[in-house]
C-alpha cells in the first residue's frame, strides 16, 4: 500500500498540467480512475468532455432537470428551445450582429458570460411579470383572474 496517497486516491492516475512551458501559470489538476491511461489521453478526453459538462450545468440552470409537464412532445419542444437559446448565448460573444441584437431586445448591456446573460434575462422577465401583476391587481382583478390565462399558456399540453 502506498502511504503517500489517501485510500480513495490509491487507484487513480493524477495529472498536473500547465499551459506555459516555464510552469509560471496556474496548474490544472486532473484525476482519473483509468490506471492504464497516459497523461496525454486524460488531458485530451477532459478537453473534449468539458464543454459537455458546461452544457449540462447550464441546462440544469434552465430547468431541464425538473420537468413538470405530462406530454413528451412538450418536453421535446422545451429541450429544443433551450438548446437553441443556449447556442445563441454561446455564439453571441463571437457574432457582433447577434450580440447587438440581443442587447437591443433585452435592453441591457451584455458583458459577462452566457450564464450571466441568462440571469439578467430571467431577472428582467421576473420584473416584467411583477409589473404586469401589479397593474392588473390595481385594476381590481383577483390574483386567480390574472394568473388563469398565464397558467393555461404555460401548462398547455
Amino acid at each position: 500500500m502506498d502511504a503517500s496517497r489517501p485510500p480513495e486516491l490509491l487507484f487513480t492516475t493524477p495529472v498536473i498540467n500547465y499551459r506555459r512551458a516555464d510552469l509560471a501559470d496556474a496548474p490544472m489538476f486532473l484525476i482519473s480512475n483509468r490506471l492504464v491511461w497516459q497523461a496525454v489521453g486524460i488531458t485530451r478526453i477532459r478537453r473534449h468532455r468539458w464543454p459537455v459538462e458546461v452544457y449540462h450545468e447550464e441546462g440544469k440552470a434552465e430547468g431541464l432537470d425538473q420537468y413538470q409537464v405530462r406530454d413528451f412532445g412538450a418536453i421535446q419542444r422545451h429541450v429544443a428551445l433551450i438548446a437553441v437559446l443556449y447556442s445563441m448565448l454561446r455564439a453571441a460573444p463571437h457574432d457582433p450582429a447577434l450580440h447587438t441584437e440581443l442587447q437591443r431586445q433585452l435592453k441591457i448591456t451584455l458583458a459577462d458570460s452566457p450564464a450571466a446573460w441568462r440571469r439578467e434575462a430571467q431577472a428582467q422577465a421576473l420584473w416584467c411579470l411583477g409589473l404586469f401583476l401589479s397593474a392588473e391587481l390595481a385594476q381590481g382583478q383577483t390574483l386567480m383572474e390574472v394568473m388563469a390565462p398565464l397558467l393555461r399558456a404555460m401548462c398547455r399540453v
